[in-house]
């Protein structure tokens, strides 16, 4: 069975947990800073945690070598 078309997932299914370093939700292009929340993950959603789905933010710049 398939999920509905935009119905977002449970983090047990995306391995939501605490992160480390700069793979965090607050880096993500899903993240939702002003709601808490994430496109792709269901529920209130903190900056601090990671799940399995993310993807970083693009740089306005490149990164230092």
């Amino acid at each position: 069975m398939s999920a509905e078309p935009g119905a977002r997932l449970e983090k047990a299914a995306v391995n939501y947990r605490a992160a480390r370093k700069e793979r965090r939700c607050g880096t993500c292009v899903t993240f939702r800073p002003e709601a808490r929340a994430c496109k792709v993950v269901a529920g209130e959603i903190h900056p601090a945690m990671v799940c399995d789905r993310w993807v970083p933010l693009k740089r306005s710049h490149p990164a230092p070598a």
